[in-house]
């Protein structure tokens, strides 16, 4: 599979992207309907529980869903008090929803933020004498432009800002706020091509493409705690809560440490995105001399150019140490990978589905009790909507010793 393309999965309730650049799978972003956690980017009204001016920070309550947001400089809202807000990370690690006090809409060319007014520009901008087109000025929020913002079509910059203009003003123009999300985020396809704005989508959404590039089995290989760097090189990848550590092993093989470290960069790049890694991140290169530590550095700045999340690049600490930070938005690969039972249900959901390309219309799948109470459960309307589409009669069998489902090939009729 030739160049940068995104590659869906939207089936039983369940929506799945993946982005491939030649054929190696380098993100990944799945929402489904069962999940009620608001989406990153969704404007949701949210009843404040308790403020800690200290620590700056507010926790408030979203339905039931746990929040917290900074309090920042603004006046601090009383406990009880209905505030709107905008979803900024996804909750992980037993950190809670994180918001943003006001409506704020993230674009790659601008970001338009509703507590305020006018039209900014980014340094970076200002620093290259850029001159915005001529009539953009915001009514309803304050516009800043992002350094993308420089090639973008100026009719198109303009219309894009003019959407975001109108529907902050509709928000604000809202009568008294209820507890609730008022606008979700993007979905994953939507969040995939907005992050990836190079890839190209391929059509279609009848799982054959991603089947045939593997991007399953690749997401499992992801989650290893090593990275085959070739020429005997390993990656030893480690994620404690809250931090990441890359670690570069040369093993058997004949690698100089140059080449080990040079290794490294493409290779812990891809980690972060992959991965969803989020805060310090911490690299162990092997040692090096002066000229290859700035070499290495330099590279490590550019392989994290494009990330979406746009990770600060701290160099080497005086130890030797690489160090990093990435900021926080999605939830870890690891905990969309976890093995709850709607997350198996819809798993063996995926294993009729592959029964029913290869023409076995009574596949016999093996589940954990729990993940067949789920499908008979809270899952049976996922189940129904599946099974219709693609015409067969799967049979889901209770087993008390798999931990996943199994399609059981002694049971093929």
């Amino acid at each position: 599979m030739a160049g940068r393309v995104i590659l869906t999965d939207e089936w039983a309730y369940d929506r799945r992207a993946a982005v491939l650049d030649q054929g190696r799978l380098i993100a990944f972003f799945n929402d489904n309907a069962f999940d009620d956690t608001p989406r990153p980017g969704a404007v949701v009204a949210v009843r404040v529980a308790r403020v800690f001016p200290d620590r700056d920070r507010i926790s408030a309550d979203l339905d039931g869903i746990p929040a917290s947001l900074r309090l920042g400089r603004r006046q601090a809202p009383s406990p009880g008090q209905v505030i709107l807000a905008t979803v900024t990370a996804e909750p992980r690690e037993g950190k809670p929803l994180q918001l943003r006090q006001g409506y704020f809409i993230e674009h790659r060319w601008f970001l338009a933020d509703s507590t305020a007014g006018g039209l900014r520009l980014s340094q970076r901008l200002r620093q290259g004498g850029f001159t915005p087109p001529e009539g953009l000025e915001p009514s309803s929020c304050q516009i800043t432009l992002r350094l993308g913002a420089a090639s973008a079509p100026p009719d198109t910059l303009m219309e894009e800002i003019r959407i975001a203009d109108d529907r902050i003003r509709a928000i604000k123009a809202m009568p008294a706020l209820k507890p609730g999300v008022i606008e979700n985020g993007p979905d994953a396809i939507t969040t995939a091509r907005q992050a990836f704005p190079d890839a190209e989508p391929v059509p279609g959404d009848d799982s054959t493409a991603w089947l045939q590039a593997g991007v399953d089995e690749q997401l499992e290989a992801a989650l290893r705690p090593r990275v085959d760097l070739g020429g005997g090189g390993i990656l030893h990848v480690s994620t404690p809560p809250g931090a990441a550590v890359f670690d570069g092993d040369s093993g058997d093989g004949d690698m100089t440490l140059r080449a080990l470290a040079a290794a490294m960069v493409p290779a812990i790049a891809r980690a972060l995105v992959l991965r969803r890694i989020s805060g310090p991140v911490v690299a162990d290169f092997p040692r090096l001399n002066p000229a290859d530590r700035k070499a290495i550095g330099a590279s490590m700045v550019e392989a994290v150019e494009h990330d979406p999340l746009r990770p600060q690049c701290h160099g080497f600490e005086p130890g030797g140490l690489y160090t990093m930070t990435r900021p926080w938005r999605w939830r870890p690969l690891a905990d969309l990978m976890a093995g709850d039972d709607r997350r198996l249900g819809l798993d063996a959901l995926r294993l009729a589905r592959a029964a029913a390309g290869g023409h076995d219309m009574a596949p016999a799948i093996r589940v954990p009790a729990s993940v067949l109470a789920w499908l008979e459960g809270e899952g049976a309307a996922a189940r129904l909507a599946a099974l219709k589409s693609l015409a067969i009669s799967p049979r889901f069998l209770s087993d008390e010793v798999i931990s996943r489902p199994v399609r059981d090939e002694t049971a093929r009729s």
